[in-house]
């Protein structure tokens, strides 16, 4: 199976799929034909998905004001320890002996 068929396959499984409360689009796709990826002998694929959520009441947004930055650090089995956890907390985080597998920092406001 091509790597062309596997994104193909993912994107038949997620496209356009929705529960009660979440819908999934896939916005797209990416090839990185980064030299260090071809040198290695790899053409790794990225698939950007755009999820909405239904919320079940309106959202009091002026409790958000006060945020700049919003933070999400993923753990991907095989998990790290909470004390692990624990670190990526810290201010500056400590990715001293482990650090999370993705990472997303969204600037709210400068």
């Amino acid at each position: 199976m091509a790597l062309h068929d596997l994104v193909d396959a993912a994107l038949t499984v997620i496209d356009g799929q929705y529960s009660e409360r979440f819908s999934w689009r896939a916005a797209k796709v990416d090839f990185s034909r980064s030299r260090a990826f071809v040198e290695a002998g790899l053409l790794p694929a990225s698939i950007t998905l755009q999820t909405q959520s239904y919320l079940d009441r309106a959202l009091d947004e002026s409790v958000l004001a006060e945020f700049e930055t919003f933070a999400a650090d993923t753990d991907i089995e095989p998990f790290d320890s909470a004390a692990e956890h624990d670190k990526w907390l810290h201010e500056p985080p400590d990715h001293g002996m482990s650090k999370p597998d993705v990472s997303d920092l969204l600037k709210l406001r400068e």
